[in-house]
């Protein structure tokens, strides 16, 4: 096999674990703060989703502790308030 054989084959490996992250934490999300899949976004956040208060933060957050086997410190649970900030740091210990 080729150089670039493995590299794209590694590539694609990647890709398909960052989406199956991204379908997961929409999964979780949607089940915790009660909407739709669909209704979450990039930009998502307490900010536009009603549901998503102090409690529901503290219920998500045990929620994607436990289903990924991480654990966020004080600092990472306050910057958790958007989606797009959740895959990332979760990215980053996976």
């Amino acid at each position: 096999m080729k150089i670039s054989q493995v590299i794209s084959k590694k590539l694609q490996l990647t890709l398909k674990g960052a989406i199956l992250i991204e379908q997961k934490v929409k999964s979780i999300m949607s089940k915790i703060l009660k909407i739709p899949e669909a209704e979450i976004h990039a930009e998502s956040s307490p900010d536009d989703i009603e549901t998503w208060d102090s409690l529901q933060h503290i219920n998500l957050v045990l929620g994607l502790e436990q289903s990924f086997g991480i654990t966020f410190d004080e600092e990472e649970i306050i910057q958790l308030l958007s989606y797009e900030i959740i895959l990332a740091t979760i990215n980053e210990k996976v």
